[in-house]
């Protein structure tokens, strides 16, 4: 998961997994869960539907929605400007922001993969 999201104006996000007879995988369930909730996230998971750059940034998922041309300019505009700040400070900010996902991520991975065991075994 990336702290900082930028995403272009004729992205589509969704997950096919569950339409391929699987779960979904690759630590998207918890991308998913955490950032939309629970609803979207079934939603999405149990539906497959691909939704917009414009819905994505509505639904939390992404920070801001550019031109494809204009992406990376501000990707480098904010990555200067988070990088002029002292090091520490961004270190710690980074660590707050992200203890209690971290420690749900690594329980929720080990259930996910064996989930997918099972699934791939059930075939």
């Amino acid at each position: 998961m990336c702290d900082i999201t930028l995403c272009a104006d004729d992205t589509l996000i969704g997950d096919g997994n569950f339409a391929a007879g699987s779960v979904p995988g690759d630590g998207m369930h918890l991308v998913l869960r955490e950032l939309l909730g629970a609803k979207r996230a079934a939603y999405l998971a149990y539906t497959g539907e691909r939704i917009d750059a414009e819905t994505a940034l509505r639904w939390g998922l992404v920070n801001e929605v550019l031109p494809r041309d204009r992406l990376m300019a501000r990707a480098w505009e904010i990555a200067a400007a988070v990088a002029a700040t002292p090091r520490a400070a961004r270190r710690l900010t980074r660590a707050v922001v992200r203890r209690s996902w971290q420690r749900r991520i690594v329980e929720d991975l080990r259930e996910a993969y064996a989930h997918q065991l099972l699934a791939a075994a059930g075939r």
